[in-house]
């Protein structure tokens, strides 16, 4: 009790003597002059000028935000920033118009790093200039490692910034072009995507930065744009004919993709049709496309790629078109029956352009008329046997539509095809000494014979050349042969010296020398001079000479045409009418006339020649015609006058 008593009473105490202190100091004071109170308060509002708007207040700048400090500002609406300094400040919070308890300031100019000069006053004058020492910082890098690397065509240039930047604007300049870039925090985003660069390709590019008209170059790279996505491979080739129906489609390119726009468009004369279809992207690289219905038949299809965006950016150059065309049903490419030459017996074979179901009835869908038939086939392939058929017949071969591919593809149209056997029948009339065939050809029906023989003297090619080409007319036009005559050509009589290109055959022999006549001789001289035995051992004594003589024996022919050469003569070998037809065929074809004149046409001795075996044993007429030359034929020029032979 006593202790609390004593300390009130030196609180007490304490105060009463401050007390006393403070009278005794205002009584000093009343005693001074009134200038001494004017310099005071002149004295004290001098250093709060100073203090307040005489030393510069700090503010650190930031280049992704407001660069602010907290001052107090009276009648902020009333405050200007002088003409020569880098930065406006403005006051911002408090009482609107009345006072303000933040500034800020914002660069009038491009900042430049370190310490720079800020202030504002009423109306931008002197009096009451509030003063801020602004610390630049360095300003925002931009990391340009992407230029560095390939650039995409397709995508907005990204680069990174080390701190938020919202006072300069970014500037790419690249092709002879420049981009405006926008930036969003720590990101400045340049749209390439218009200038529309070719892929694969080099550019210089250059970045940089800028602040009113004060430009910074940044970077300068020289950048190559990444190469464009290509078609490496399809299920369907391009050109290429599609047989089966298929519903779906792949294209394989040669990057990842993130992004594909497919289309299959059928072309119709001057238009195009596009499909339903679905498409996915599969194993990164892989597009497949899925048809919703089945594709049109016999037409022609583009599957086309429109655009692509690969995983690096890249995209396509042009679109990747795979033209291709669907078949119709099975249509035939070869026949190997045409014309007019086809044998009696032999085997049709339809080739068509795919498989054909191998389990379809064939009688059902194939025609044949003018023919009896067997049909058979393989897997792209109708055989039709002409089992039995008239030669000279005319045969026809109708395919009715429906027949079916082997993937169920029907043809739409019906096929026809026609032809005619041949109007000839051939056969061996013997063999030479080598072992070939002496063949003859048979036309027409009737009792009365016309023979044509050629190629007696091996060397004399125009005299067998010529008669195969009557062979080929006989055939087109069989049906101007006289009802009452049959047509018999030997173009070969001695194929072993018409192979060695000699004019006799393998044993040596003349064969128009070795015929029964009665001047047969062995001994001979022939247009090479003396030849020992070369009228053959005995008369007859070669194969081929009895097969020639066989063959007349049995025709007796009602007039016959030996051809050999060279002359350019007729000669009769005067039995019944051969002399006046020889004139006659000599004046068709601007020959001389020999008939009669052996002797004085032929420089060396004739005997036991085929002509004259015709006169003296079967008493037939016939001629000798010498050809202009060994190997040129000009059928042309003696056609008329064989078809006079055989008509008359």
């Amino acid at each position: 009790m006593l202790g609390g008593a004593c300390a009130r009473c030196y609180t007490g105490y304490v105060y009463m003597k401050y007390q006393h202190y403070l009278k005794t100091l205002v009584l000093q004071l009343r005693t001074l002059p009134k200038r001494y109170y004017f310099i005071a308060i002149f004295a004290v509002a001098t250093l709060l000028y100073g203090i307040a708007f005489g030393l510069k207040q700090p503010l650190v700048f930031s280049y992704g935000g407001e660069s602010c400090a907290t001052r107090l500002s009276i009648l902020p609406q009333l405050q200007r920033s002088p003409a020569d300094t880098e930065f406006t400040v403005a006051a911002k919070g408090g009482v609107n118009g009345v006072f303000a308890t933040k500034v800020c300031v914002t660069p009038t100019a491009h900042p430049e790093q370190g310490t720079r000069y800020a202030a504002f006053a009423p109306f931008g004058g002197w009096v009451f200039r509030q003063q801020f020492s602004v610390e630049v910082p360095q300003p925002p890098m931009a990391n340009i490692s992407p230029l560095k690397k390939p650039l995409s065509t397709t995508r907005q240039l990204e680069l990174k910034l080390n701190e938020p930047d919202r006072v300069f604007d970014y500037q790419i300049d690249i092709a002879d072009k420049s981009v405006e870039c926008t930036t969003n925090e720590r990101t400045v985003r340049c749209d390439i995507v218009p200038l529309k660069l070719a892929q694969g390709e080099q550019y210089k590019v250059e970045l940089s930065r800028q602040f009113g008209s004060t430009r910074t170059k940044l970077a300068s790279e020289q950048v190559k744009t990444l190469p464009a996505v290509m078609l490496a491979s399809a299920s369907v080739e391009p050109g290429q004919v599609v047989y089966a129906k298929p519903r779906e489609f792949t294209m394989e390119m040669d990057k990842p993709l993130k992004e594909a726009s497919v289309k299959l468009v059928a072309l119709r004369d001057d238009t195009t049709e596009e499909l339903a279809i679905d498409s996915t992207i599969e194993e990164d690289r892989v597009v497949r496309v899925t048809s919703e219905d089945e594709l049109p038949r016999n037409a022609e299809l583009e599957l086309q790629l429109v655009s692509a965006l690969a995983e690096d950016g890249s995209g396509l150059n042009d679109a990747a078109v795979v033209p291709f065309r669907t078949s119709g049903g099975p249509e035939p490419s070869e026949v190997s029956a045409r014309g007019s030459n086809v044998q009696p017996g032999s085997t049709m074979t339809i080739t068509f352009d795919q498989e054909i179901s191998q389990t379809q009835d064939l009688a059902k869908f194939i025609q044949v008329s003018g023919a009896e038939v067997q049909m058979s086939r393989s897997a792209n392939q109708v055989h039709i046997t002409l089992a039995r058929v008239d030669k000279c017949a005319d045969v026809g071969v109708t395919i009715a539509k429906g027949f079916l591919s082997s993937h169920d593809v029907a043809r739409t149209d019906p096929w026809k095809h026609s032809f005619r056997t041949s109007c000839y029948t051939t056969s061996t009339i013997g063999y030479s000494i080598g072992g070939r065939a002496i063949t003859a050809y048979h036309f027409g029906n009737g009792g009365e014979a016309i023979l044509f023989v050629g190629g007696i003297h091996g060397n004399e090619r125009s005299s067998s050349l010529i008669l195969h080409d009557l062979i080929e007319d006989l055939n087109a036009k069989a049906r101007d042969i006289p009802s009452h005559r049959q047509v018999v050509v030997v173009p070969t009589i001695n194929p072993d010296g018409y192979a060695a290109g000699s004019r006799n055959n393998a044993s040596n022999v003349n064969l128009n020398r070795n015929f029964a006549t009665s001047d047969w001789q062995k001994d001979l001289q022939d247009t090479n001079g003396a030849v020992a035995g070369g009228g053959g051992d005995a008369p007859m004594s070669e194969p081929e000479t009895r097969a020639i003589a066989a063959l007349s024996q049995q025709l007796m022919p009602r007039f016959t045409l030996s051809y050999h050469a060279v002359g350019s003569v007729v000669i009769g070998n005067l039995a019944g009418d051969s002399s006046a037809r020889a004139s006659t065929y000599a004046s068709q074809v601007g020959y001389r006339v020999g008939t009669g004149r052996d002797a004085e046409i032929f420089d060396y001795a004739i005997s036991g020649t085929y002509d004259d075996w015709l006169m003296q044993k079967l008493g037939a007429p016939s001629m000798i015609v010498e050809l202009g030359s060994y190997t040129y034929r000009d059928f042309n020029h003696h056609k008329s006058a064989m078809w006079h032979v055989i008509t008359e």
